[in-house]
């Protein structure tokens, strides 16, 4: 009971294990819970290089104990497919019996069809989560790999960057179990609607209570449409995908330029909606755009269409930069008050989405220097002192990683 506390301190748990047979018995499965395995010779560390980390696994024993199975591969030659496997590897992969979580990147899905089976059949009763990054094969292909877990719960998928648009789709390829998906599901796809329509079509329906959706466009729709009874949290470009703080040349992972799918967004049908997350470079335009009032004006939209009783939270987080970095207009310089009025807009912004309904938005700011989290600080200290700011509003902010 104790010991399984520390399943996270490695260091503690090992000494635990030298302390008595009944303690090193109750440590073991802790210590062997992840198992890692890179495709690529030239990363990582020479312990976790496929196939030589599941050799080891299997030679002392703890192949039964592994919870967690990391396959980092890619699509660049690195790939994961039957060639990686012999006679005595195949046998030490099919003792991974009791796996939770599954994430595999490069996977070549069409090199294992029709005998797929084979080779992943025994996560089949285990299996909860599953991530699949850059893998090789057409969207049929990818959910038919995914039908292949009945109870999987949570799915987490990178496509687009290895997706083979030539590749032709087999008709009969049709998914052996519908799994439950009643987590989240983080996806991130360059044809965002035809991942999305036959992730749909083949599955008949998807329950999933959470999304963080980057780059689906319209697929964002057909899935908020299909999870309209069981969606609880919306995330919209939101999660940044290099980790929680950002450098000053990744601040395009917070930008959303809310064109097309995302103006027509529809939240109507979903009922249970608590919480919309989503990302902007500016709440306003900035001074070089063109068409003023596109990112509050999409806000105002999408709010609008919120039927839903239970929502009460909208986060937003958006760039906060430099104000003298931003570019002007030819023939136009920086004017003393400029970055007053560039917050006051801010403000009115905030101001008109309670208008809409009310909820509680907090605002969080990715500051890319000190004097931005200086200005930001002043004019929300000037904004409280004048009432203007709304009763159920918080602010918080993050400097930038340099």
């Amino acid at each position: 009971m104790i010991i399984a506390y520390l399943i996270h301190d490695t260091h503690t748990l090992l000494t635990c294990s030298l302390v008595s047979r009944s303690w090193y018995i109750a440590a073991v499965p802790h210590l062997h819970r992840t198992l890692v395995a890179r495709m690529n010779p030239f990363t990582g560390d020479k312990e976790t290089k496929w196939p030589k980390s599941l050799r080891m696994a299997s030679k002392f024993g703890s192949l039964p104990f592994v919870t967690r199975l990391f396959i980092y591969g890619d699509p660049y030659g690195h790939e994961f497919s039957p060639k990686r496997f012999h006679y005595w590897t195949r046998r030490e992969f099919s003792a991974l019996t009791n796996v939770r979580e599954l994430s595999i990147g490069g996977l070549d899905i069409p090199s294992f069809i029709p005998t797929i089976q084979q080779y992943f059949g025994q996560f089949s009763p285990t299996v909860r989560s599953l991530s699949l990054r850059g893998p090789k094969g057409t969207y049929r292909q990818i959910v038919f790999f995914i039908g292949l877990f009945p109870h999987l719960e949570d799915l987490t998928i990178h496509t687009g960057w290895s997706y083979d648009w030539n590749a032709l789709d087999d008709p009969t390829l049709i998914p052996p179990f519908v799994p439950p998906f009643g987590g989240r599901l983080t996806a991130t796809s360059g044809g965002g609607y035809y991942f999305a329509k036959t992730l749909i079509d083949l599955f008949g329906k998807v329950q999933f209570r959470h999304m963080d959706l980057l780059h689906m466009d319209s697929g964002t729709q057909l899935l908020v449409y299909a999870c309209a009874d069981t969606l609880e949290t919306l995330e919209l470009d939101a999660t940044d995908i290099c980790g929680e703080k950002l450098c000053s040349e990744n601040a395009s992972a917070l930008s959303n330029d809310f064109t097309g799918w995302s103006r027509d967004l529809d939240l109507s049908r979903n009922n249970s909606l608590c919480k919309l997350k989503t990302t902007a470079r500016s709440l306003i335009s900035s001074l070089r755009d063109r068409a003023p009032g596109t990112v509050q004006n999409t806000f105002r939209a999408i709010i609008s269409t919120i039927d839903s009783p239970t929502f009460s939270d909208f986060v937003v987080a958006y760039q906060l930069g430099d104000f003298y970095n931003v570019t002007y207009p030819e023939g136009r310089t920086a004017e003393f008050g400029d970055e007053d009025a560039w917050y006051r807009r801010q403000f009115e912004v905030f101001r008109e989405m309670y208008k809409a309904r009310d909820f509680q938005l907090l605002l969080w700011a990715y500051c890319v220097s000190d004097s931005s989290v200086r200005e930001l600080e002043r004019a929300v200290a000037v904004e409280k002192a004048k009432g203007g700011l709304p009763p159920r509003l918080s602010m918080a902010y993050s400097l930038a990683a340099r």
